[in-house]
């Protein structure tokens, strides 16, 4: 009968296969980055993955970007993308908007259906006019075609849109009607002052509307008006669509989704509140270096609905609650203005 193995030998051979495990990832990397500076733009673009999503190297959004781009510039459609993507939400570099378009159309004229569907996001958030609704329409049309589902959904809120653009357009150019004339007015008693009161929902909607918010770490909000989402008025509440986001499920699943939002002002203890109540679609999921998911995950619009309750503690800063002792405080960006759906 063999002796028991002892907890001191079981810790030197785990840590000899973790050595070894290290050594051959560095290796590997190695490998991969040699290949990529002789110019490979598939191990380009797979170099790009690896800093954007630390895995067997540090973050880095900016060397993520980098080795992106060196693969778009030799025409690798889903290089394109990235680059396009990376610009459209400042990561890795600045936001640019122009730089965006440029890629993601390279891309997209690929028929590379995130290209498209993400092109037609980025007109989608764009002030409206007539030039961004049928250029969102075409690219939304042509990633639907293509399979891309979440399209089907955006097409639908761009409809709505369209409908409320053709009426504003149209209230613009009827002919002011003529004012009867107006006999002097008489001349009333001086009212009292009113008391001053509670400002009304549409007040506190309109503080909300009327900025850009973005958490602690300078982070865009997703579900209140900012960068990444933009935001329509209606009659007592606010709805806001996030462009596509991108996070990692896992060790290496890459999830794209998109947020919906709805806020509404609600009234606790005499106190005016604002509640955000809001839920995930998830567009596609994505295993490592484009391979098959390791972990399954729903597509489409998730069941649960989140909800957080928020309240002004200033002008420009709001504290919400999510629950659970789980609270998230957002600030205005000043100077930066947040896309509206309806404008």
């Amino acid at each position: 009968m063999k002796a028991p193995i002892g907890i001191s030998t079981v810790l030197v051979i785990l840590a000899l296969s973790q050595m070894f495990s290290g050594t051959a990832q560095a290796g590997m990397v190695e490998s991969l980055l040699e290949q990529a500076q002789a110019g490979d733009a598939e191990k380009q673009y797979r170099v790009g993955r690896l800093y954007e999503k630390g895995r067997k190297v540090e973050q880095d959004l900016e060397q993520a970007l980098h080795w992106y781009q060196q693969a778009a510039d030799q025409g690798l459609d889903k290089a394109q993308f990235k680059v396009g993507y990376f610009y459209a939400q400042g990561l890795g570099a600045e936001r640019d908007i122009v730089r965006a378009l440029k890629w993601l159309e390279r891309s997209a004229d690929q028929r590379y259906v995130s290209a498209q569907y993400h092109l037609g996001m980025v007109y989608l958030q764009m002030p409206v006019t007539d030039d961004s609704i049928a250029k969102a329409e075409h690219w939304l049309t042509m990633a639907k075609k293509n399979g891309f589902n979440a399209a089907e959904y955006r097409l639908r809120a761009l409809a709505a849109i369209k409908k409320r653009h053709a009426m504003a357009k149209a209230a613009t150019t009827q002919k002011p009607a003529q004012k009867p004339t107006q006999k002097p007015a008489k001349k009333r008693p001086a009212k009292a002052p009113k008391v001053a009161t509670a400002p009304d929902d549409n007040t506190l909607l309109s503080r909300i509307l009327g900025r850009s918010w973005a958490d602690e770490r300078n982070r865009p909000s997703p579900y209140l008006p900012s960068f990444l989402a933009s935001c329509e008025k209606l009659s007592k509440s606010l709805r806001c669509l996030s462009t596509s986001l991108v996070r990692t499920h896992g060790e290496s699943d890459q999830i794209t989704y998109d947020v919906e939002s709805t806020i509404t002002v609600v009234t606790s203890n005499k106190n005016q509140q604002v509640k955000v109540e809001y839920r995930n679609n998830v567009v596609s999921v994505e295993g490592e270096d484009g391979g098959e998911p390791a972990l399954p995950v729903r597509l489409g619009w998730q069941r649960s609905m989140h909800n957080m309750i928020c309240a002004f503690k200033d002008s420009d800063r709001l504290e919400c609650d999510k629950g659970s002792g789980n609270k998230i405080v957002f600030r205005h960006r000043a100077g930066v203005a947040a896309p509206s759906l309806s404008r």
